[in-house]
């Protein structure tokens, strides 16, 4: 009876039967809107450290042939161990420019190394757990795209509606919540926890 719970937090086992069947039947939307691959507009550049020339002349002769917004390099200070990192450019164009189709042209010149659009990379929340492959439950509910959001909360109980916790398990040991007011005896909880 969740009226009678005093932590506000506690997800009840009312809730969860009220909630996993939703989960259980929830779906990706595929129509939804992917998250773009790069930035529109965007090139990174790296001119080869053989080359003997300038930077700017030998990305100049590119550059005159593609109408370019901006160019700087990605890195302002560089040690002299990171002297390679100091021929890395971010050359900016319109936002409708065919990005891939102008990093084709300057891999065309053989003094650049490579040049690629500025591609974006996501962070994600899957679990570094050895055995996560083994557990069928989170693809079926999806528990990625939840982790991307929210990675959780220690304040928040979570109630296990399971009789074979494994109490010395060690993802569990040091997470198991003990209900310190509890009343032994009172009849309010099914089983108190033992372990």
């Amino acid at each position: 009876q969740s009226e009678n719970i005093t932590n506000p937090k506690m997800l009840t086992i009312q809730n969860i039967t009220r909630t996993l069947p939703s989960l259980l039947n929830n779906t990706i939307d595929e129509t939804a809107p992917k998250p773009p691959e790069y930035v529109p507009g965007e090139l990174i550049v790296k001119v080869k450290d053989k080359v003997a020339k300038d930077d700017d002349k030998v990305l100049a002769k590119i550059n005159k042939k593609i109408n370019i917004k901006s160019m700087e390099k990605t890195i302002k200070k560089i040690s002299k161990d990171e002297k390679k990192l100091s021929r890395v450019y971010k050359i900016k164009f319109s936002n409708d420019t065919d990005i891939k189709a102008v990093a084709k042209e300057y891999k065309k010149d053989n003094e650049i190394e490579y040049a690629e659009p500025n591609y974006i990379f996501y962070t994600t929340g899957i679990p570094n757990d050895a055995n996560y492959s083994e557990q069928w439950s989170h693809q079926k509910i999806k528990s990625e795209s939840g982790w991307d959001t929210e990675i959780g909360d220690r304040n928040i109980i979570i109630a296990i509606i399971d009789t074979g916790v494994d109490w010395d398990h060690p993802d569990l040991a040091a997470n198991i919540w003990n209900n310190t007011d509890e009343i032994p005896g009172n009849l309010i909880a099914f089983r108190e926890p033992t372990r």
